[in-house]
């Protein structure tokens, strides 16, 4: 059986860049599961804009 591992790492972020890259992440792993089901897929921006807005809210409610 053929098969892969995939690590992420990622380390603190400054708390101006956490929900963005949180939002980037989202979007990338989405791209990757598309790849993997052998799905073209584009950077997915609505998506990105979505997330980043939910997670601007949750992070904004935190106490980080």
């Amino acid at each position: 059986m053929a098969g892969a591992r995939l690590t992420l790492t990622i380390g603190l972020l400054p708390e101006d860049q956490i929900a963005i890259s949180a939002a980037g992440w989202d979007a990338h792993l989405q791209m990757l599961e598309a790849a993997v089901a052998g799905v073209p897929l584009s950077f997915p921006v609505a998506r990105f804009k979505e997330s980043r807005g939910q997670f601007e809210e949750a992070f904004s409610d935190a106490k980080l």
